[in-house]
């Protein structure tokens, strides 16, 4: 399966957004594919308690579509310069909500969005990417900062549990590296302050995933690392020059796979890598001989 069969971006005139954008026109053009870009204006939210008259929130809801479709056409003009086949959607209401709503009727296989480090370098992903997110019901790409790695991609990260969702981050991966033109290294976890007897009895599950890999022909590495998830997993995707990371999602609100703020500090922190979050439903196959163990702790 082809995991970015089609692409969607959501976008806001951000420089998020931006970085988001030249990511996604990037991906399009080495996988061969479409990217549709997605900005939302919301009329309702922006009409009610404005407190201004109706002709001045008329005046205010022109201005923000006048600045989403130039933004729009910037994406547009960015894509075209790469020769990748792209369009725009001018969306009403929330551009998370619209934009998932539209991907879902289009059967987008992936949506990449900006995320934004917060004020004084504090890690967040930023309302739009935090609604995507928790909206989503496929793979959703974050980048939170301009790519420094030129397509086409090397080497792939992927945090391992044993749980559904990193199963499904799992499998991701696996699709992405395409019959093995891709490294892909998974990475397992634990607390620095585990016995060596707790840590033994992990061991199975990197055999296992190798295995599973083995089954469809790819080839991987499996690493157990000590300490704190987000702190290895950064340090892994660094020593690998990785160009992605992927990591699992359980659902809206409920992050197993890689707790949601834990996500937010590895899509911010200062590696030039995307984070892809997958989420537990999808791309599902037969990981029965698979054994679970204990979620990754943030």
């Amino acid at each position: 399966m082809k995991p970015f069969n089609k692409l969607f971006a959501a976008v806001e005139p951000t420089r998020a957004s931006q970085n988001a954008v030249d990511y996604a026109v990037r991906l399009a053009l080495y996988e061969n594919t479409t990217v549709t870009f997605c900005h939302g204006v919301d009329l309702a939210r922006e009409a009610v308690g404005t407190g201004v008259s109706a002709r001045d929130g008329l005046a205010r809801l022109s201005g923000l579509r006048r600045e989403g479709r130039q933004f729009l056409d910037a994406a547009q003009t960015a894509a075209f310069d790469r020769s990748v086949p792209a369009s725009a959607l001018e969306l009403s209401g929330s551009t998370a909500r619209a934009t998932m709503n539209a991907a879902r009727n289009r059967g987008v296989s992936a949506i990449v969005v900006g995320a934004e480090a917060g004020e004084r370098g504090a890690m967040s992903v930023g309302a739009l990417a935090e609604d995507v997110l928790r909206l989503s019901d496929r793979p959703v790409i974050l980048v939170s900062r301009p790519s420094l790695a030129a397509a086409p991609m090397a080497s792939i990260v992927v945090a391992i549990d044993g749980s559904h969702a990193a199963k499904s981050a799992l499998d991701f991966a696996l699709d992405v590296a395409d019959g093995g033109r891709v490294q892909v290294v998974a990475v397992h976890v634990r607390p620095r302050y585990e016995t060596d007897a707790g840590i033994r009895k992990t061991r199975p599950l990197l055999a296992d995933v190798v295995a599973y890999a083995a089954r469809r022909n790819i080839k991987i590495l499996a690493a157990l690392a000590r300490g704190r998830v987000v702190d290895e997993l950064a340090t892994a995707v660094k020593v690998l020059k990785a160009d992605l990371l992927v990591v699992g999602s359980d659902g809206p609100g409920i992050l197993r796979g890689l707790p949601f703020p834990s996500i937010a500090k590895c899509a911010s922190r200062a590696i030039a890598v995307p984070v892809a979050v997958v989420r537990a439903a999808q791309h599902e196959r037969a990981y029965n001989n698979l054994r679970l163990t204990d979620s990754i702790a943030s």
